[in-house]
């Protein structure tokens, strides 16, 4: 419930064709600003999402233009006594900073809000660039006001073009990725959009785009691109965090790749992969990365320290990696193990069900190679190369979009024994 215009009675609406994803989000940020709401439509699968909550009203009816029932919730909201009324479409959400944009309009003269949405993807951080015309999305409600359906909307009377407060970016609305082109470019925001302000959002879009839609479904929903900006402002400050701590990382794996070959991050690159060594561990501090801006740190031991050809494992575990966010980018750091005969680096990989390492010469660490990427130095397995081809093979110097799998890597090692 909000905190702010307590004495108001603030109603949302909302009408819907059919029930899918977005429509919950819509609901739910209405729940969050509104005293009750009311929903228009005739899809039976909305009972079972509203059923049990009395702040709901629900008026079963078709409808075949926005005007048409947008003036049936104004006729029902002669009877609420409305002082507010936010009214957006079902796909379309508002960011935090909505509650601000309603204490300037219910302090000003105006008596309804015109307002650009922001188009953004499910994801919440892939924006686009998209332009759509202003809506009416929110009124000081007063008997009289009228919807009157066109061609190209709605005009609501008797409002004056004076009486109109214009907004930017505070309403969000979803896209679906079947309706849009796949060339459609895209940009990452760093940052959920719904935290973001006008002015961030404006900033971000001023640059050029991360990538298309087309590379941000390359991956799947567990891989979305994480844009090139975010990446290389992601990646220096994890460097400078752990450099701070005293720990030395490397990149590795993907990110390795692409700044040794290419120079620069891919668009449908989708997080940061670094490595550390293990004697290096007790230094790492979660409440220093915290206070830096970085949050969703986890570290996971959970992988034996040895496993061998009979299928026995030890039952000491080691520490397998250590992540975190910032910028919207994952950043993983996996652990270099020392092998029990001292000759080699150990990355432990899987899960339960399936334990392997990534094994590689330990001298390849202990005399790094540094590359120079966008005036800051970073340190690569030495033998960069070599290194490179026992993770993607010969093949590894030609870009493409590719996830190796783990059984066609030759640094793949079924059985281990990390140092005690």
């Amino acid at each position: 419930m909000r905190n702010y215009l307590k004495e108001l009675n603030i109603v949302g609406a909302v009408c819907i064709r059919n029930v899918d994803k977005t429509t919950s989000y819509c609901i739910d940020c209405l729940l969050g600003h509104c005293n009750k709401i009311i929903v228009v439509s005739a899809d039976k699968a909305i009972k079972k999402l509203i059923e049990k909550n009395n702040n709901i009203t629900l008026i079963e009816s078709a409808f075949k233009d926005e005007g048409q029932v947008r003036q049936l919730v104004f006729n029902r909201a002669k009877n609420l006594d409305v002082d507010i009324l936010i009214f957006p479409d079902s796909n379309e959400i508002f960011s935090k900073h909505l509650d601000e944009l309603l204490i300037k309009f219910w302090n000003s003269k105006s008596r309804a809000i015109a307002m650009r949405p922001i188009k953004v993807l499910d994801d919440f951080q892939t924006i686009s660039k998209i332009d759509k015309k202003r809506e009416h999305r929110i009124f000081k409600y007063f008997n009289g006001l009228t919807a009157i359906p066109f061609n190209w909307g709605t005009k609501y009377l008797p409002l004056k073009d004076f009486e109109i407060m214009n907004d930017t970016y505070t309403l969000i609305s979803i896209l679906k990725e079947d309706d849009m082109p796949s060339d459609l470019d895209l940009w990452k925001a760093g940052k959920d959009v719904r935290d973001c302000n006008q002015h961030k959002i404006m900033y971000e879009l001023e640059r050029e785009p991360d990538l298309t839609l087309e590379d941000y479904v390359k991956g799947g929903k567990k891989r979305q691109p994480m844009g090139i900006e975010n990446a290389a402002m992601a990646l220096k400050d994890a460097i400078n965090i752990l450099e701070r701590m005293g720990i030395y990382p490397y990149l590795l794996f993907g990110t390795a790749l692409m700044l040794y070959r290419d120079g620069e991050f891919k668009k449908w690159e989708w997080d940061i992969d670094l490595g550390m060594k293990a004697e290096d561990l007790d230094k790492f501090n979660e409440k220093t990365a915290y206070y830096n801006g970085f949050d969703d740190i986890k570290i996971k031991r959970d992988l034996p320290r040895w496993k061998r050809k009979d299928g026995t494992e030890s039952k000491n575990l080691r520490t397998r990696t250590i992540s975190f966010k910032k910028h919207g980018c994952k950043i993983d750091i996996d652990i270099l193990h020392l092998s029990e005969d001292e000759t080699e680096r150990l990355i432990l990989k899987g899960r339960k069900r399936e334990k392997f390492v990534s094994v590689a010469p330990k001298g390849w660490f202990d005399n790094p190679n540094k590359i120079l990427y966008r005036d800051k130095e970073y340190l690569l397995p030495g033998n960069t190369e070599e290194y490179l081809k026992s993770q993607y093979g010969e093949t590894w110097n030609i870009p493409q979009y590719l996830v190796m799998s783990w059984h066609k890597r030759a640094a793949r090692m079924d059985y281990w024994e990390i140092k005690n």
